[in-house]
């Protein structure tokens, strides 16, 4: 049976059978697609199916970019990549 710890860090050394598991953060995703991006550095429909496809395709195959809402997450300001990795992760 497997056990799950949530920690702040990720331990140094690891016991037999333990395994880090990181949350991903889809950067490759997200440079694969930047040309899509608005210039105005805020989140567009078209550029979020995008990178959501490309994410579908490495991650889930059956994941349908096109069923995910998104209405909540169109215009939302954002200056780095690393910002438009949080609202990703939070979709």
């Amino acid at each position: 049976m497997a056990k799950f710890v949530v920690v702040d860090e990720a331990p140094t050394t690891l016991d037999k059978g333990e395994v880090v598991v990181l949350q991903p953060d889809f950067m490759e995703q997200i440079v694969a697609n930047q040309k899509k991006a608005p210039r105005n550095h805020l989140t567009a429909l078209n550029h979020l199916r995008e990178i959501l496809q490309s994410i579908s395709t490495q991650y889930d195959p059956e994941l349908n970019a096109m069923r995910i809402k998104l209405i909540n997450y169109v215009g939302v300001q954002y200056d780095t990549n690393e910002a438009l990795s949080t609202i990703l992760v939070r979709l």
